[in-house]
């Protein structure tokens, strides 16, 4: 099955392919909070307005929908063995690279904390807002400082998290993988398959 981006093997992959094909626009619009915004019924848009809501809100059976959608997708090109049902697990070991997260965890936390013992104290008693021109400064100095206690693979697997000015995303596994292997290999499986744009 010859298609516009490259070869499937349709025959191979068929239940498969026709399931995308079913999902089609669920897929094309995983990651696309206001499509699945759209889906939630006139009670759902109501219960956003609770003050304690994001504006990313969307209600459990939305997400329960995006779980199975991922779930499905992972178990066909994974296997069933092959991720963890959790998507926010707590794996000791990359189940792609087998690093340890907990390295990687901790690799942030000294950066943070380099960078928090190195900020200047205001008259209040906090620390005093760092400029962006500050805070790249200050992380530079953070990871050389660091990065004698590591090896160069959890040096290489923890650029991913490396925080930003004022805020930083904790490191755990995604379905049991590393914040780098599952931004590199296991999200691009997630979703729409582009190859199959021409069919229906």
């Amino acid at each position: 099955m010859i298609l516009e981006k490259g070869i499937i093997n349709y025959s191979f992959f068929s239940e498969y392919y026709r399931w995308m094909l079913d999902n089609r626009e669920a897929l094309k619009n995983l990651n696309n909070n206001n499509w699945w915004k759209r889906q939630m019924t006139e009670e759902e848009n109501r219960m956003r307005a609770h003050p304690n809501r994001s504006h990313r809100w969307i209600p459990n059976r939305l997400e329960e929908i995006k779980r199975e959608l991922i779930a499905y997708q992972l178990d066909a090109q994974l296997g069933k063995a092959g991720w963890s049902r959790s998507r926010f697990a707590s794996t000791e070991q990359c189940m792609r690279c087998n690093i340890e997260i907990s390295r990687l965890r901790q690799y942030q936390k000294d950066l943070i904390s380099y960078i928090d013992d190195h900020k200047e104290i205001g008259k209040s008693g906090y620390y005093n807002s760092l400029s962006d021109e500050q805070h790249a400064k200050l992380l530079q100095e953070a990871i050389k400082a660091t990065n004698p206690n590591y090896t160069e693979e959890e040096i290489k697997k923890s650029v991913i998290r490396h925080p930003s000015n004022g805020s930083h995303y904790m490191v755990s596994d995604q379905f049991g993988f590393c914040p780098d292997c599952f931004n590199r290999y296991i999200d691009p499986m997630l979703g729409w398959d582009s190859r199959l744009d021409n069919y229906k």
